[in-house]
């Protein structure tokens, strides 16, 4: 007999270990790993995306972690986040660095450092492997539908974590390298290879979607990396003639030749911006098509502007997207005035600087 009670207490002490290692739960079987596929494929309503993480922040706010940090991402996710937003720039020793210009509030451009000197000055920036490799756990998704496990959530008195429902996935925006510190205009290929190097090393590819205002960049990760989702951005900049944006920016405009292959002209504002131009919302949504993206990301300020020259133009084109099968994103909503108004349009990702906002928002 006391062997039985022996076994058997081994046994209870053994299952007891195993739900710890599993999270501690009993429902801890009922996760798996997180896929954009499966986010993507389940969209019902509007979803919040941590614009930077938590939101932009540079230490202004003291609430807030720094933006672009492994701080910030993992508020996000810890506050109910599906999927955050980050930038990335390069190091002179090639790494894939989490920050969102490629040069420091000095002018330093960080592909002149080394990571370990760019440490030395901002040394909250991570590299983009070690916050992926941060943000893969939270890669969970709860069996069924995102609404089934809020109900389960609410079921279970809140004993569900709100990161529990948290799906960790990442959006990584590969900016275009500034003129200021790519003058030749020659490092698209260095940043795109340590971009997919990180992702490979993380085993995270199921789990990112890459950004990019440049369907030049995107095609040139489509051709390495095809099973990442892809999202083309656009500015409401890129429709202006060289005046305007002249008039908007106060920078010069200088019309460069970069055959991308889409038939597209280039133009460098200033020392900042490399950008594709484009002549109308069909010739974007054309680019995009062609370049294979499964999202696009749309701009506020040209959304609002095209509604306020013609009321349910906004809406109009955003059907128009969605028809040629684009998920159709949209930034950045930090008010709920703003939110709604992409809401209207028929905006479903929206993202957002005010993450506890989004949250009380979304629909998903």
């Amino acid at each position: 007999m006391k062997n039985t009670v022996k076994l058997f207490c081994t046994a209870l002490l053994l299952l007891s270990s195993i739900n710890a290692f599993a999270g501690g739960k009993s429902w801890a079987g009922n996760h798996s790993a997180a896929t954009v596929d499966d986010f993507l494929s389940d969209l019902q309503g509007t979803f919040a995306i941590g614009h930077r993480g938590f939101g932009s922040n540079l230490g202004e706010n003291p609430d807030k972690p720094i933006e672009n940090t492994i701080a910030a991402v993992v508020a996000a996710y810890e506050s109910g986040v599906s999927i955050v937003e980050v930038d990335v720039s390069i190091t002179a020793d090639g790494k894939a660095v989490v920050m969102h210009d490629d040069y420091l509030a000095d002018l330093t451009c960080v592909n002149a450092l080394s990571y370990e000197e760019l440490r030395t000055i901002r040394p909250e920036i991570p590299t983009l492997k070690a916050l992926l490799k941060t943000a893969k756990p939270y890669a969970r998704k709860y069996k069924g539908s995102h609404r089934q496990a809020k109900r389960q959530f609410k079921k279970t008195g809140g004993k569900l974590k709100a990161s529990d429902l948290a799906q960790g996935l990442v959006m990584i925006e590969i900016k275009t390298p500034s003129p200021l510190c790519d003058a030749t205009d020659s490092t698209e290929n260095a940043l795109t290879h340590a971009v997919i190097k990180a992702v490979r090393q993380s085993r995270t590819h199921k789990q990112v979607i890459i950004e990019s205002f440049s369907p030049a960049i995107l095609n040139k990760i489509a051709n390495v990396a095809p099973e990442i989702p892809l999202n083309l951005t656009m500015t409401a900049l890129q429709f202006l003639s060289e005046a305007q944006i002249e008039a908007a920016t106060g920078l010069p405009v200088v019309l460069i030749d970069k055959d991308a292959g889409y038939g597209l002209q280039w133009a460098e504002t200033g020392p900042f911006y490399r950008l594709p131009g484009y002549e109308s919302v069909e010739q974007y949504l054309v680019t995009a098509y062609f370049t294979g993206v499964s999202l696009i990301a749309l701009d506020w300020a040209f959304l609002a502007q095209a509604d306020q020259l013609q009321p349910g133009a906004a809406a109009a084109f955003v059907a128009q997207a969605k028809q040629l099968g684009f998920v159709v994103t949209g930034y950045v909503a930090d008010t709920e005035q703003q939110w709604q108004m992409f809401e209207m349009w028929g905006v479903e990702g929206i993202f957002t600087s005010n993450v506890p906002l989004g949250l009380a928002l979304q629909t998903r």
